[in-house]
């Protein structure tokens, strides 16, 4: 009777909504500042005629350089978990 009739007519319906294609998913890419993945170049070596002088400080800029990029690295792990 009337409720054959209304459960085919439902069915019907909502086999329909299944026969749609739903849009695709829009892709955001978010990527952390250029300035926190842009590499750095390291330190110039000493020559063969540096100084114990021109050594420390190359040694010197080798680990500043060795701190700031741990320092990029623990910005952009800060950077994802803000975003």
């Amino acid at each position: 009777g009337k409720m054959k009739r209304a459960a085919l007519i439902a069915a019907l319906l909502l086999l329909a909504g299944c026969a749609t294609t739903p849009p695709a998913p829009q892709v955001i890419r978010v990527t952390p500042p250029a300035s926190l993945t842009e590499p750095e170049a390291a330190p110039s070596v000493p020559g063969p005629d540096a100084t114990q002088k021109d050594v420390a400080r190359y040694l010197l800029q080798l680990h500043q350089w060795g701190q700031d990029g741990w320092d990029r690295l623990d910005a952009i792990r800060q950077w994802e978990k803000n975003k």
